[in-house]
């Protein structure tokens, strides 16, 4: 059971490294969150696999970017719950950063399968009927009871009293009294993926409570710092990705006026050279001892081309300064995106090659395992399995 749980969390994990519309149905189910709801995301898979597809990439084979056996996990959690990654349309999720202080999180994840998949049977624990709706809560899940249920084409997953708060507000028709709900919905529109923090006095608090931890006596120099005191008066700050030919990236900082603004404006340039610079530097190192003489920078930063690539987004970078805000913008051209989709191409089909390697190599030290035995039979039956007899066993004979 502890196995399939770490699993489930995986395949969470996952379903977030992830419109052009959002969809009426999500949108009107989150209008349910709680009103001190002050983090929140969206993703509409649908519109990222439709991309996928258009490169030739098969939604199913995704979860090989991550690597074989992290997507066999994902797989083997999947199928328990007669879903294909396909089925998965759109993902929700909030959270109030505020409660963290009191070891509260007030969260609630959405997964719009369309109505596809089940909770199987060995996985309905703790049964509780709300009223509302019966959930199930994910054993040994600490301090914090976590509760999940399907609801229509829905799965929802959230903190024990926020999911049936939810539950209850939904059946009722009381919508969240907060404006958060609304912004966000707003923000959603046209976008791929949006993502929105309302940074509240309490959470600007603990911003400055770590801060202070890191400093110790030195936090009047950093309190002293006009940059970092403008980071701090940002009343909220959104993200988003929009797509039609190409994609833009882009960040926002809202609540900022006057002096505030201005500071980051150039804290915003500073990111955006300093990255450029950053790049330019693994470029010549990777110049210098060949793609392959440095495996560290080859795997964070990709090869040559892919660091040109980057250095020409963010030539193209944008700081936009509004009324009360500070936009950034990152724009990547059809090219470029495609050029991306096609690498993450070659990584699944790298991945899924070792995943048939892994499976053969299975198969041979099943045989070992059988000679070893001298288990005739299953010696039979492991030859039969076998395909490819020049690969070695798990253990390297």
């Amino acid at each position: 059971m502890k196995i399939f749980f770490r699993s489930f969390i995986i395949t969470l994990i996952f379903i977030f490294s992830g419109s052009v519309m959002v969809s009426a149905g999500i949108t009107d189910e989150a209008a349910y969150i709680p009103d001190n709801t002050d983090f929140a995301v969206y993703i509409n898979y649908d519109e990222l696999f439709s991309y996928m597809r258009s490169g030739g990439v098969n939604p199913e084979d995704y979860t090989l970017m991550f690597g074989d056996r992290e997507a066999q996990q994902f797989d083997e959690v999947l199928k328990r719950f007669n879903l294909k990654l396909s089925d998965v349309k759109e993902v929700f999720a909030t959270i109030c950063l505020s409660e963290i202080a009191n070891q509260k999180f007030n969260f609630i994840i959405m997964i719009n399968t369309g109505g596809k998949g089940d909770i199987p049977e060995e996985f309905r624990t703790g049964a509780l009927d709300t009223g509302y709706g019966t959930i199930y809560t994910i054993p040994d899940s600490s301090t914090v009871q976590v509760c999940y249920m399907k609801s229509g084409q829905y799965y929802i997953i959230g903190e024990k009293e926020t999911l049936v708060s939810f539950l209850k507000q939904k059946s009722l028709k009381i919508k969240s009294k907060g404006v958060f709900h609304g912004d966000f919905v707003k923000g959603c529109r046209g976008r791929i993926v949006y993502g929105n923090i309302v940074v509240s006095e309490i959470v600007r608090q603990v911003i400055k409570t770590a801060a202070t931890a890191g400093a110790g006596a030195d936090i009047d120099i950093l309190q002293s710092n006009p940059f970092i005191r403008s980071l701090l008066s940002v009343r909220s700050s959104d993200f988003a990705v929009e797509g039609k030919d190409g994609f833009t990236y882009s960040v926002g900082m809202y609540g900022v006026t006057g002096e505030a603004a201005e500071h980051l404006v150039m804290v915003s340039h500073f990111g955006i050279v300093s990255s450029s610079f950053l790049f330019t530097f693994a470029d010549m190192l990777m110049a210098r001892t060949g793609a392959s003489g440095n495996q560290n920078i080859n795997a964070l930063f990709g090869d040559r081309e892919n660091l040109k690539t980057l250095q020409q987004i963010l030539g193209r970078a944008k700081v936009r300064k509004t009324a009360d805000s500070v936009i950034v913008t990152l724009n990547v051209t059809k090219e470029e995106s495609d050029r991306s989709l096609a690498g993450i191409k070659k990584i699944i089909e790298k991945n899924r090659q070792a995943r048939a390697e892994r499976l053969e190599s299975e198969k041979i030290s099943e045989l070992t395992t059988a000679i070893i035995n001298n288990d005739a039979v299953a010696e039979e039956k492991a030859i039969t399995a076998i395909k490819n007899v020049n690969i070695k066993d798990l253990n390297g004979d």
